[in-house]
């Protein structure tokens, strides 16, 4: 019936957005969530059988449903959307038609850079400093690297899985995170008391001794000026 394509912004963005209470963050996923649905859209194929010959043809056509979510499933602050691509596209004709799914597949890594490098973007113009690492990935330079790792307990279950068979995130492959992942992955809880798991966020930063920052009037200026 469809495909569950997940949009995951950087430990830091989310700290920073939700513990941080920054929405315009939150915007600024949203925002680049759709840039890259817009981009598979854009290249979206479906086939079409015509006298026993198949044929490709790009449709420009999606239909999808995207859901924000801001936790993990330890409850820890995690911005992502799950977008829902159901299969069906209009194809030239009118007529409603299958996806052809490995144009999703191929584009996989492709949407996943759009949509950071988007983000980064337009972070950088609310006037948040960004840094990459070695691989590319970013994160916002004002959240340590200390207050990340505190955050992220569903990272270090599947890191703890993973060196039980002598592996790291690193040397591992897809499939065997896929399956650490999913081994360690508890049920989701049935309520969520938004306004004690508030408070807990930020207990939590302040017995790290870390107050979230939001760019000054000036700050933004100097980034639209310079941008990175």
């Amino acid at each position: 019936p469809g495909w569950d394509v997940t949009f995951s912004a950087p430990k830091s963005v989310s700290v920073q957005g939700l513990v941080g209470k920054d929405d315009r963050i939150l915007q600024a996923h949203d925002a680049a969530v759709k840039t890259a649905l817009d981009h598979y859209e854009a290249h979206l194929v479906t086939r079409i059988r015509t006298d026993g010959i198949v044929n490709k043809e790009i449709t420009g056509s999606m239909v999808a449903a995207t859901f924000r979510h801001d936790t993990s499933r330890e409850l820890d602050p995690q911005l992502h959307t799950h977008a829902l691509m159901l299969n069906i596209t209009q194809s030239a004709d009118g007529q409603w038609r299958s996806v052809s799914s490995e144009s999703l597949y191929k584009l996989q890594r492709e949407l996943d850079g759009i949509y950071k490098t988007e983000l980064e973007a337009r972070l950088n113009e609310l006037g948040y400093a960004t840094s990459r690492d070695d691989k590319g990935n970013f994160e916002i330079t004002a959240v340590p690297e200390k207050v990340r790792d505190a955050f992220s307990n569903r990272s270090a279950q599947v890191e703890a899985e993973l060196s039980q068979k002598g592996l790291t995130r690193e040397s591992s492959t897809a499939e065997q995170r896929d399956t650490a992942t999913l081994k360690t992955r508890k049920a989701k809880p049935s309520h969520q008391d938004r306004q004690a798991l508030q408070e807990k966020w930020q207990s939590q930063a302040k017995a790290l001794s870390w107050t979230p920052q939001i760019p000054s009037t000036e700050q933004i200026k100097q980034a639209t000026s310079n941008p990175q």
